[in-house]
């Protein structure tokens, strides 16, 4: 069953709209439920907020390196620029630092991070959610709308990893 979230600016969207539409959002739901006077009530809501959080940091990339081209990416570099952009796009994700240090398009100016949502954080909503597109575009999910139960069933068969290990999470 989605979740609708009965709270706040996105009040009647599934924790999945939300997580795409507004990672800082989300991000700030995930942060302030470990505090006491942030409390969701209904239990399969706030554990649909951290199985979420978990996908998305702990997924499998389903394209692969753009140097090697072999393996699947886990590093995306991200140009930090003028007035604290940050930017980036699918022709910089990579499999490891080795082949993020070979690929001679690489600015000074840019950082390897892991290839997860929490990478994409930025002082702008604009940058967060730029990041986090290139980032669940390499998760294997394209186009802008997409359906509330289409993006739960996304979710809930996401590859993942796990100690180092690939593992399907269903739920």
């Amino acid at each position: 069953m989605v979740e609708i979230v009965p709270f706040g600016k996105y009040k009647n969207n599934s924790v999945e709209q939300i997580v795409l539409k507004d990672y800082k959002y989300f991000n700030y739901i995930i942060t302030n439920l470990q505090k006491e006077e942030f409390v969701i009530h209904k239990d399969s809501l706030r554990k649909r907020f951290l199985d979420i959080d978990h996908y998305v940091n702990h997924f499998v990339s389903k394209i692969n390196c753009v140097n090697c081209n072999e393996l699947p990416a886990e590093k995306i570099s991200i140009y930090e620029g003028y007035q604290g952009f940050r930017g980036s796009d699918l022709g910089h994700i990579y499999c490891s630092s080795q082949c993020y240090n070979i690929d001679p398009s690489i600015s000074e100016k840019s950082m390897l991070y892991p290839l997860a949502f929490n990478s994409a954080l930025s002082k702008t909503k604009s940058d967060t959610n730029h990041l986090v597109e290139i980032i669940s575009n390499s998760m294997g999910l394209k186009g802008k709308r997409k359906s509330k139960k289409y993006l739960k069933d996304f979710f809930d068969n996401i590859q993942l990893k796990e100690n180092n290990q690939l593992s399907f999470f269903n739920n």
